[in-house]
């Protein structure tokens, strides 16, 4: 093997190991708070036999603390030593995903804001009508690529097959309910300062939390501008399905303002 591949090998080792470094600091930390328990109790008995041994050397039934002291401390060094390493450790993995979240909340504020002015530029170049039209088929091209849920039909009047465009989920219901359904999951989020997606999705039939749910939500400062809206749309099956569009999407990392 020579230099310049050596030299790129030890690169993608570093590399690898600054991607994983969470949960590698996690699983040293872990391992170090089982090997502490180990060596703090090896350490006792190491120190039982030593002041059994002083004791009859000295004559005396009892030892002060300071002699017990003085001669049992540096049997607990190697337990000190692996106790604050794994404390280190944890506390780094925190850290580093700490300032990882962070990151990635600001990319996901900026990319939200990106869209944002970019939607308004489109309204203001082709007109509502048209940027209208552009929503309408990204509906349908939503409801036919991600169904999660090709056996709801319904046959009831006043029922529909629904879908929240924000989280792919699929439920049946129609828009009064939709609407009261939403006007309830801001209210709670009114009263207990904040919300998940997944809590939204709990209000709807039938639907199951997604796996970012916990992590993208809403405040109570965002309330006022959250808003939902709707349309009809036939998708590839036959099935006329009410698509909910958000118009105020959520946030990531939302509860770590409260």
């Amino acid at each position: 093997m020579t230099f310049d591949a050596l030299v790129i090998l030890a690169k993608k080792g570093v590399h690898l190991i600054a991607k994983n470094s969470p949960a590698i600091l996690t699983v040293m930390g872990s391992a170090g708070v089982v090997m502490t328990g180990v060596f703090a109790g090896n350490a006792t008995l190491k120190a039982d036999e030593v002041l059994t041994e002083l004791k009859q050397k000295e004559g005396k039934d009892e030892l002060t603390l300071k002699e017990k002291f003085l001669a049992t401390w540096k049997y607990y060094i190697p337990t000190v030593i692996i106790a604050a390493t794994s404390i280190a450790c944890i506390i780094g993995s925190h850290g580093i995903n700490a300032k990882r979240n962070a990151a990635l909340a600001t990319m996901y504020a900026t990319a939200q804001e990106s869209m944002k002015e970019y939607q308004k530029a489109v309204v203001e170049t082709i007109g509502e009508k048209e940027e209208d039209k552009i929503r309408e088929k990204v509906a349908k091209a939503d409801v036919n690529k991600n169904t999660t849920a090709d056996h709801l039909v319904c046959g009831l009047t006043d029922q529909y097959v629904c879908k929240d465009g924000l989280t792919k989920q699929e439920f049946i219901g129609n828009w009064p309910m939709i609407k009261d359904l939403y006007s309830e999951f801001k209210a709670k989020i009114a009263g207990n300062m904040y919300g998940s997606i997944n809590e939204w999705l709990d209000l709807l039939p039938g639907c199951e939390p997604v796996d970012d749910g916990e992590y993208r939500g809403y405040t109570i400062d965002d309330v006022e501008s959250m808003e939902i809206t709707h349309r009809y749309v036939d998708d590839d099956k036959g099935r006329h399905v009410l698509y909910i569009e958000h118009l105020y999407p959520p946030k990531y990392n939302y509860d770590k303002a409260w």
